[in-house]
């Protein structure tokens, strides 16, 4: 009797945080088969104070459950695991049972991840267990923290992930009906996830949700129908408040360009999070990192940063690929440089130091092609470092392909605009390179797959008579705004600003 009370109980709860949610989120799922539900529960602030409850249902017991254990590689600067960062396990049925489970390790990415298996296991569980964030702070990239005055969230670093293969793409892309209720105390503010309870669809937009815990609130506001705010963790030195309002007033043009080709959010605010990035961005689901302005940018690198990371929210978080690592970064930064400057928001500083960059003697580039599954581990790995061929000559494919797109079409549409389309219909979905090169073809009527089988399947750098061909030939139809390629061309003494190099 306990044990169907609990599960009447479970599936009761469940429907009404899903007729709740439904009104928050962009998102929900259609079916309780096959869900996992996750419940953080923050009651304070301080080193221990982070408490998941995993609850899984599957449509028929027996079947086995393999889970990946935080923190997970997901495709970014990330740091290795350490064996105190997730503890205090235990596993029961729905009859409160506790449930024997085994603990291996898997190889995702370049490094080694927990793995719990479940055999033979029941139709409904519950997990509990607790994240412990002891890691020292990296030069560019968030690292997630929980201290006794504020913190930073990280879904990599927090949540137990499905998984049948260890592919990194199949692990990531595969699809659930994956929900998050947050439990967060009343004097502790949180900018993020659409709180209290967030859908995703599957584990890769779990593992980029984010979230700040008592960040002060710098500036909001409302564009192109899409609510944002920016915040500010204390654990970051200050902001000048006129560059907070300089910053705003570009973002908001920014954010207006992007919503009017792709869809808003609903009614969820992007939560813009300064104060915990030393240097670049981290893209999220709802809210994204990023450094903070400084007085002497004059090539406008935190425009491009603000575009490249917004994009993110489309490109690579909610549409993946499984066949093109280099798709989401390249993509995001070809657009990034392109939003920006047609607006007038950044230099032509880019264009030269990326679009026309000469990449012959970068080892990434020498070492792989743009399609090869490996460069998904080393993207910012030390070795076989991948970074330069994924940004820059992903960005210069990408090119490529708006120019081809923009001149079959008879400037009816660009790469810009068939993506706007694309990842409507592959929402929370994941794509093969065939369906790719099919929708730009039947949208724009442009055959690409030549650029593909030059450029993304064959080792090397893009020729440079090919980029300043491709490139002269977008800024003659306007592609990059009132720019020309003489003054490209000119002096190089902008390039040598002190700005990071790692977004």
């Amino acid at each position: 009797m306990k044990g169907l009370k609990t599960i009447f109980l479970f599936l009761i709860f469940f429907t009404l945080i899903h007729l709740f949610g439904c009104a928050k989120s962009p998102s929900g799922p259609d079916t309780i088969e096959n869900s996992y539900n996750y419940f953080v529960n923050i009651p304070s602030l301080g080193i221990d104070a982070l408490h998941i409850r995993l609850q899984i249902y599957k449509p028929e017991p027996g079947d086995s459950i393999r889970l990946l254990a935080p923190p997970i590689y997901a495709d970014n600067p990330w740091l290795e695991p350490t064996a105190s960062n997730f503890h205090n396990v235990s596993v029961v049925d729905a009859a409160d049972k506790p449930i024997e489970y085994v603990s291996d390790s898997v190889a995702v990415g370049l490094y080694k991840s927990l793995s719990i298996s479940l055999p033979n296991c029941d139709s409904i569980l519950t997990i509990d267990y607790d994240v412990t964030f002891n890691y020292v702070d990296t030069v560019n990239m968030p690292v997630p923290y929980i201290d006794n005055v504020s913190g930073y969230l990280q879904g990599s670093y927090i949540f137990l992930i499905p998984y049948n293969s260890i592919g990194m793409a199949d692990i990531w892309r595969s699809n659930y009906n994956i929900s998050v209720n947050y439990s967060v105390a009343t004097n502790i503010s949180f900018y993020g996830d659409p709180a209290p309870l967030t859908y995703f669809d599957n584990p890769y937009e779990l593992l980029f949700s984010t979230g700040a815990l008592n960040a002060n609130l710098l500036a909001q506001g409302e564009t192109g129908d899409q609510p944002y705010q920016f915040v500010f963790l204390p654990k970051g030195e200050a902001i000048n408040p006129q560059l907070v309002q300089k910053v705003k007033e570009d973002f908001e043009i920014i954010l207006n360009d992007i919503t009017s080709i792709f869809n808003p959010f609903i009614n969820t605010p992007v939560s813009v999070i300064f104060g915990v990035n030393k240097g670049g961005g981290l893209e999220g689901m709802y809210a994204f990192s990023i450094l903070n302005p400084w007085e002497n940018d004059s090539t406008g690198w935190i425009n491009m940063i603000l575009a490249h990371e917004v994009i993110h929210f489309w490109i690579g978080n909610r549409v993946g690929d499984y066949e093109d690592p280099w798709w989401k970064e390249g993509t995001a930064s070809y657009l990034g440089y392109q939003i920006a400057l047609r607006n007038n928001l950044c230099s032509d500083y880019f264009i030269n130091r990326k679009l026309l960059k000469n990449l012959s003697n970068d080892s990434g580039v020498n070492a792989y092609a743009l399609s090869d599954p490996e460069v998904r581990k080393y993207i910012f790995a030390q070795i076989n470092n991948c970074e330069s061929l994924v940004y820059d000559k992903g960005a210069q494919v990408s090119m490529l392909l708006d120019r081809r797109i923009r001149e079959t079409s008879d400037s009816r549409t660009s790469l810009c605009g068939v993506l706007g389309e694309f990842v409507k219909e592959y929402d929370g979905k994941a794509f093969y390179r065939g369906e790719y090169l099919s929708y730009i073809k039947n949208l724009s009527g442009a055959d690409v797959s030549d650029i593909f089988t030059d450029y993304v399947e064959t080792i090397g750098a893009i020729p440079d008579t090919v980029l300043t061909e491709n490139c002269t030939a977008l800024i003659n139809m306007g592609a990059f705004g009132d720019i020309n390629l003489s003054s490209i061309k000119g002096d190089e003494k902008e390039l040598q600003i002190n700005a990071p190099t790692r977004w």
